[in-house]
């Protein structure tokens, strides 16, 4: 999933506490996520972030992913920085 996804007309990074809340804590209770974030709704921006229960593995990407507050969430994180040449 795309942090831009959670991050979509919200505040810059205050978006921490909504991607635990609805993506990371029901993926851990093994659960499906059907997801609209309420900007979403506001701005009328079709679909929803959705993940079925079960998933092997979910990459959660994007810039700001990589904090205290979302560690305890996180098994695994990777930096990756190239110039912009490459």
């Amino acid at each position: 999933m795309h942090t831009d996804d959670i991050a979509w007309n919200h505040a810059c990074f205050d978006w921490g506490a909504m991607l635990v809340e609805n993506i990371l804590q029901p993926l851990h209770r093994g659960e499906a996520v059907q997801f609209r974030p309420d900007a979403w709704i506001t701005h009328d921006r079709p679909g929803s972030i959705t993940i079925p229960a079960g998933a092997d593995f979910v990459w959660v990407e994007g810039t700001g992913v990589i904090r205290g507050e979302l560690a305890p969430w996180l098994d695994a994180s990777v930096w990756m920085q190239g110039d912009l040449d490459e």
